[in-house]
């Protein structure tokens, strides 16, 4: 009797432990937020884990899913604390309140009218969020907590509030960031939006803001980036935006295919980001090797043409053409005759009366220097801006020459010229 009963106990926690085995944990340990809200093209799935399929989604749950066939469409996500999280390509989706299924059909309807005429989604819980114990303020750190597009996801911890532009430079967001709706999560619920679209190239921000601890730092992914077979173009160009990459297309041949370059471009600083790393490009100096200087464009790249910053650009009858250091609000009469560049206006050599400004997408203007320099009130004493050109031409006819002669061989890479 004593042996049945023994047996009997045994069976009983056998039964327990495989129990316990078969569903897995319902709920995460300790409820820390995910390290990241997105992730790589082809995820690594979690071990399978039995959930109720059931179960209603709610804010930090963790789901996994897969459309057949298609890897850079799957992956594993932890919902945003307002139950949305970010889905490339269909944007943000509201999960928060559905079932795993009703989700399903949701992603599915969103890929056949944009993407895939017959995608087969399933989507998986796989974490069931267990909010954290309230924070203590006078025994515990600031936490804010990083999501989406940044090299350091995951908590934050903070000695005290810090500004959001502080949290982002420690963050490190990607390339893929859109930093001109950079979300802010209040503990409250409320959200407001920040504009920190020049800040990797200015550190600027349009509207910072200051977190006090519990935020959540949201940096979706943008909505502009290129699509399969398409590469993107910014800055000192007259039409930036995405263009299809042809076969063989080098980065001169896509600058046309954007109107050519503005006068301010910096030519010399052009910067090709590519697979996540950066690469600066000279065209001056690619130009003068010929065919073994040209760059391809793969697609996804991005190239981005910078303006000069406080320098103006001198072309025509000087020893050194090039860029020359200005300061700002600086006169071309102050130019002329407070900076070294003095030489470099001799009337000997330069027809002075025949100067021209070049700026960006004007027409060239022409300016009396010789009047200038003799009234300092002169109609033609303009302020200089960061890019001008100013081409000075020979005062010998004999050796004339056109603008595009000066600027030859990147000439026919720039607008108006």
């Amino acid at each position: 009797m004593a042996s049945s009963s023994l047996r009997a106990s045994v069976s009983l926690c056998l039964c327990g432990l495989l129990g316990l085995c078969l569903s897995g944990p319902a709920l995460a340990a300790g409820g820390a937020p995910a390290p990241e809200s997105r992730p790589q093209a082809a995820p690594e799935a979690p071990p399978p884990v039995v959930f109720d399929r059931n179960h209603t989604l709610g804010p930090g749950d963790v789901i996994f899913i897969t459309v057949a066939g298609q890897p850079d469409l799957s992956r594993v996500i932890r919902l945003f604390s307002d139950g949305t999280f970010d889905y490339a390509p269909l944007g943000a989706i509201q999960a928060a309140g559905l079932t795993t299924s009703e989700l399903e059909e949701k992603i599915a309807k969103g890929l056949r009218e944009k993407v895939l005429r017959r995608p087969s989604v399933t989507v998986e819980l796989r974490e069931a969020y267990v909010p954290p114990k309230p924070r203590d303020p006078d025994k515990e750190p600031i936490r804010i907590t990083i999501l989406g597009e940044a090299t350091k996801k995951g908590l934050m911890e903070l000695p005290e509030a810090r500004p959001l532009r502080t949290v982002l430079a420690a963050a490190e967001p990607t390339d893929k960031a859109d930093l001109k709706n950079v979300r802010v999560r209040y503990p409250d619920g409320s959200v407001r939006i920040a504009d920190f679209s020049r800040f990797n190239v200015t550190g600027e921000a349009t509207s910072d803001v200051m977190l006090k601890g519990g935020e959540e730092v949201v940096l979706l992914e943008r909505s502009d980036l290129p699509r399969p077979g398409q590469a993107r173009i910014l800055g000192a160009v007259v039409t930036p935006g995405l263009y299809e990459v042809k076969p063989g297309m080098a980065l001169e041949d896509m600058i046309i295919a954007a109107g050519k370059l503005l006068a301010v471009a910096d030519i010399q600083h052009v910067e090709l980001r590519r697979s996540g790393s950066k690469q600066t490009i000279n065209l001056v100096d690619e130009q003068k090797k010929g065919l073994d200087g040209l760059v391809r464009v793969q697609a996804g790249d991005e190239v981005f043409v910078p303006d000069q910053k406080d320098a103006i650009i001198l072309i025509g009858a000087v020893p050194q053409p090039g860029p020359r250091a200005l300061t700002p609000g600086q006169t071309i009469r102050d130019f002329v005759t407070q900076t070294s560049a003095a030489a470099e206006f001799n009337p000997a050599t330069v027809d002075l009366r025949s100067v021209q400004l070049l700026r960006g997408r004007e027409n060239g203007r022409r300016l009396n220097l010789q009047d200038v320099l003799k009234k300092p009130n002169s109609k033609d004493n303009v302020v200089l801006q960061g890019g001008d050109i100013l081409f000075l031409p020979p005062r010998d006819q004999r050796h004339k020459k056109s603008i595009i002669d000066y600027i030859s061989p990147l000439s026919f890479l720039f607008s108006g010229l």
